[in-house]
């Protein structure tokens, strides 16, 4: 299958009402977790860009290097901010498919980020989306989106077909290949939503 360029996009631009501070700007030792992932991404990608919202830009800008590129959420009203970002990035790199993690998920894995990799470059031209199962449920946030995908997503948002969806809902009218994780691999998707969740680090 001929694949155009793999773009790594981490996604920053959510509220983080529950954590009550924004998570891509937290810190693990001197590293912030936006840079954990970024980096990671970076591994495997040439390009990485973060999507951030309006007012999260100018705080990223002081600590991302200037090897990332910021890209700022589009006003698409009626979804919510992971769509958005990803939405937003496919305006900025319409060529492009995407290797998608939240900022969040710092503790992934890099070796199913391969496996993943793996999946990608055999895949049939027919595939949209390439996204890890944890515990028999999708993983939505992490996985491959290609741009083809994207585009026909964003226009259906344009139609009045998409408001108010999930990303679990936007890929049942996909064609999307699952990646079963094995439970040892399970830490490797988890999501750190709440100052609760930090207590065990």
């Amino acid at each position: 299958m001929i694949r155009k360029n793999l773009t790594g996009l981490v996604l920053c631009g959510g509220k983080s009402r529950r954590m009550g501070e924004d998570k891509g700007m937290m810190l693990e030792g001197n590293e912030h977790w936006v840079s954990k992932i970024a980096d990671k991404l970076r591994r495997f990608t040439r390009k990485v860009v973060i999507s951030v919202n309006a007012t999260q830009h100018a705080h990223y800008v002081d600590i991302l290097s200037p090897s990332y590129q910021l890209c700022v959420d589009k006003n698409y009203n009626d979804i919510p901010g992971p769509i958005k970002g990803l939405f937003s990035a496919q305006d900025t790199l319409p060529c492009h498919d995407f290797l998608v993690a939240p900022c969040d998920v710092k503790d992934m894995d890099e070796a199913f980020v391969s496996l993943l990799l793996n999946h990608y470059r055999k895949a049939n031209e027919d595939i949209d989306a390439i996204i890890p199962m944890v515990n028999n449920e999708i993983e939505p946030i992490c996985g491959i989106y290609t741009g083809k995908f994207v585009k026909r997503l964003k226009n259906k948002y344009f139609e009045g077909a998409i408001r108010n969806v999930s990303m679990k809902e936007l890929l049942a009218v996909g064609n999307v290949e699952h990646i079963e994780v094995t439970k040892d691999q399970y830490k490797f998707f988890k999501n750190y939503n709440s100052p609760a969740d930090l207590i065990n680090l």
